[in-house]
């Protein structure tokens, strides 16, 4: 149990990577041809332990560990390209960035998700790339739908199990409410079955638990798009 909790407390970290101790994450993003948007976070994780190998409780301890030492880094300084526009952001005191700007010239039609490059300059130099979602002319409307007690059970009636689910539970031992992938899988197909509806997610819960959402996303097979308005906890 030790083992399996402390796996699931530390995956956030193993998942990021950096240059350094820094982190460039990037989160899905959404637009149109003329304006697209994208949240992202530097941050900064300790170095120690990297030596240590496998899935041992040691390397477990180490990983969370590095996960509650680390830390927004506040006024970082980074580019986002995309399609020939250039944007300079820096980052709020919790170590988040947006990016709002139109394309300089248009988005290739052949493809729904387009890649924004983003390069961090100050503290330290990483390039990562994010994705952005990008309807195509014939979708009709924007699904956007809670997450919590609407597509993955959370029980936020109850606040400790929802803690619970929130923090100890992996996206395998999450439940999807039934019908709800096939209810989500028919707006983004829309009427016609092609229309490519674009999808858009809202939680309040943590972002630190993003990646989990996401492969719970994946594994049920729920139409893809931006999770947003997670919010930063402390221990406030």
């Amino acid at each position: 149990a030790l083992h399996r909790a402390l796996r699931l407390l530390a995956r956030p970290v193993r998942a990021a990577s950096g240059r350094g101790g820094f982190v460039l994450q990037p989160y899905r993003g959404y637009g149109s041809r003329e304006e697209v948007f994208l949240i992202g976070r530097v941050f900064h994780q300790p170095t120690f332990g990297s030596d240590v190998r496998g899935e041992t409780v040691r390397r477990l301890l180490v990983e969370l560990a590095r996960r509650l030492l680390s830390w927004g880094v506040a006024d970082a300084v980074l580019i986002a390209r995309f399609y020939g526009t250039e944007q300079r952001l820096t980052t709020d005191r919790d170590g988040y960035f947006r990016v709002h700007m139109g394309p300089a010239r248009p988005p290739s039609a052949e493809r729904r998700w387009h890649p924004m490059e983003l390069e961090l300059i100050e503290p330290t130099g990483i390039l990562a790339a994010g994705d952005v979602f990008l309807p195509p002319a014939n979708s009709r409307y924007v699904v956007i739908s809670d997450i919590d007690d609407t597509v993955v059970e959370t029980g936020v009636a109850n606040k400790l199990l929802m803690l619970w689910r929130l923090f100890m539970q992996g996206a395998r031992s999450r439940t999807a409410f039934p019908s709800m992938t096939a209810l989500l899988q028919a707006l983004h197909d829309g009427r016609s079955g092609n229309e490519v509806n674009p999808m858009l997610y809202v939680s309040r819960a943590p972002w630190g638990i993003y990646e989990v959402l996401d492969e719970f996303y994946r594994l049920h097979r729920i139409p893809i798009g931006p999770i947003l308005f997670l919010r930063e906890w402390g221990l406030t």
